[in-house]
């Protein structure tokens, strides 16, 4: 069975598989494999292969009953003759489905030429035995980065930003951004930046986490054993207002929700650092009706809220830099009642631009072509 080749535009990369990231993630490695062959001539090395000067990427490619790799990279003669192929199994949050290396290795054994499987993971721990050769992601966002560094040095990165670097070079740099936007790898050396940072961390997550806590109590109706905190953020749920629009479906996910982050990846404003987020988190499959709608999607970025596909769940929210917060008075209190006031208001708004029934992408029509709403309308 014939598959199409590697996407050669990294948008069309980008903007597939909505609900996959690790299917994205897989197009995206492929893009760039297939159009920078310094990258893929250092991953067939990494694994024991015999590289070449051209190279052939495909995806889920079906090369034998049962057995669909995420990735097929084959070195080829100029002659178009095989000199060696590798099989990529790509994987972010899901396992392996039991056997799925073994068969994938049977396969591979008997296909013409020298081939090799490989797997490529989070966690760095597999202790299933197998001839495979395995990475995880931050190896290989450190292979790109040391590609880059044979082409340009230390500062390869600056240089494929200019508007004179090749397509390729570029191309390698939006790679590895992407890799370190989404948390699969860093690359970076730690600085004396670093250090100072971290010696201030401990008294800077203190305080965060009692904003957040001092917000909660100001902000009324707040859900009780809401709050939570990750590395990097710090949220909490408030019950839904009288005429709120949230899912009220136990099928579909719907909070209105307020997140102090230290970015703000979810928002227009790009605010380039720590910000604050008010609206409601829904469903990831609420978002294609959403967005489709765009009489009330008009109105809701009138009114200074985003709809987007972040961390698995659609966010419609307002953005508000954190810093902003701090001008709101001089004890920690005050600048608590004004982030909940914040984010009632934003709340509040939201829940006034109700978009009428919304039928999800579930793979079934609704009956009735609607989500049940909270505001029981």
């Amino acid at each position: 069975m014939a598959m199409a080749l590697a996407r050669r535009e990294l948008l069309d990369s980008a903007t597939s598989h909505k609900r996959s990231g690790e299917n994205r993630l897989t197009e995206l490695f492929a893009t760039v494999l297939d159009a920078n062959d310094a990258l893929a001539h250092a991953l067939m090395t990494r694994v024991g292969l015999e590289p070449s000067d051209r190279f052939e990427v495909r995806t889920q490619e079906r090369v034998a009953p049962g057995c669909i790799p995420d990735m097929v990279i084959r070195a080829k003669r100029s002659g178009g003759g095989l000199v060696s192929q590798l099989w990529a199994e790509h994987k972010t949050v899901s396992g392996f489905r039991h056997e799925q290396r073994e068969d994938y290795q049977r396969e591979l054994s008997a296909a013409p030429g020298k081939g090799q499987l490989l797997t490529i993971t989070v966690d760095p721990v597999d202790e299933t035995p197998g001839p495979w050769q395995r990475l995880t992601w931050q190896e290989v966002g450190e292979l790109i980065d040391s590609v880059g560094r044979d082409v340009n040095g230390d500062d390869w990165r600056e240089a494929a930003l200019s508007p004179t670097a090749p397509a390729s070079e570029r191309l390698l740099h939006e790679l590895l951004w992407y890799f370190e936007r989404e948390g699969f790898a860093v690359v970076r050396p730690l600085t004396q930046n670093d250090i100072t940072v971290f010696k201030a961390l401990p008294g800077t997550i203190e305080v965060l986490e009692a904003l957040a806590n001092r917000a909660a109590d100001h902000i009324g109706d707040y859900v009780k054993d809401s709050l939570g905190a990750d590395e990097g953020s710090f949220w909490f749920h408030v019950a839904p207002p009288a005429r709120a629009w949230v899912p009220a479906d136990d099928a579909f996910e719907g909070y209105c929700e307020v997140l102090i982050c230290t970015n703000d990846e979810w928002s227009s404003q790009h605010l380039d650092g720590p910000a604050v987020g008010a609206g409601y988190t829904l469903d990831i499959k609420l978002h294609e009706a959403l967005s489709a709608n765009q009489e009330w999607l008009d109105k809701a970025e009138a009114s200074g809220f985003d709809l987007e596909e972040w961390a698995g769940y659609t966010r419609c929210w307002r953005t508000r830099a954190l810093s902003e917060f701090v001008s709101a008075g001089s004890t920690l209190d005050a600048q608590a009642r004004e982030l909940a006031r914040w984010a009632r208001d934003s709340i509040e708004a939201l829940s006034a631009l109700d978009p009428g029934p919304i039928e999800p992408e579930t793979g079934q029509k609704q009956k009735a072509g609607a989500v049940r709403m909270a505001s029981g309308e």
